[in-house]
This record gives structure tokens, sequence and C-alpha cells, in this order.
């Protein structure tokens, strides 16, 4: 099973700009993957090699990644339907990132690790 619509454009959170007087800087933020089991989360944002992470949504998953049963990703590469590229995994961890695996399996065996902890 694939994406149900891989022609899905993004949401455009410009509508929320100035909405707060006083962070008029301060906009929604999508994230690429979630996962749930038993309360424990991961999520995963993935970037291509030539994408920057914004300044919102790197505080963003900096404060997720500091919550109890969250597992928070950064994935260096991209997946689209019929095209998985995966160069380097990260994990968050308040302001620092870990490298934690490369490569399509190695990012597949940080999920099924992740799943079988928080299986428990």
């Amino acid at each position: 099973m694939s994406m149900r619509n891989p022609k899905a454009e993004h949401v455009d959170f410009g509508f929320m700009e100035n909405i707060i007087p006083s962070n008029p800087d301060w906009l929604g933020s999508n994230i690429d993957m979630i996962c749930e089991r038993k309360g424990k989360f991961l999520i995963a944002e993935w970037k291509r090699a030539d994408e920057k992470l914004p300044n919102g949504q790197k505080y963003l998953l900096q404060a997720l990644s500091q919550q109890n049963d969250f597992i928070v990703l950064i994935i260096n590469g991209h997946s689209k339907p019929g095209d998985v590229q995966v160069d380097t995994v990260y994990k968050v961890n308040n302001n620092t990132l870990k490298k934690v695996a490369t490569g399509l399996n190695g990012l597949k065996g940080l999920i099924r690790t992740w799943y079988d902890y928080a299986s428990r």
C-alpha cells in the first residue's frame, strides 16, 4: 500500500502569518511521518540534501524530542511512490542530532526496533 493520494499538496500555513501580533513569525508546521504504538510515538521529518530545516520546524521537533514517549528522527533523503532514498538518519535529542542509521535498511531496522520497544 502506498500513499493514498500521491498528488496531495502540502498545506500552506501562510494564512497564519501575523495572526499572533506578539509573535508574527509563529506558524503551523507539518510532520512527514508519525507512528503510534501503545501511547509511544515515532516522528520523522524527511529532507532532501538541498533542503534546510526551517527554524520553526526545528524548534517544534526539538520540543517533541523532549517529551516522554516521543522519538524524533530527521531523515536525509526522499520518499515518493516507487522511489525511496535514505542517506542518513539522525535522532533529535534536545538541541543535538545523533547519526543513528544509514540507508533504507538502516531506517527499517530503526523502525522495527522502535516498534518492539513500543510494544512492551
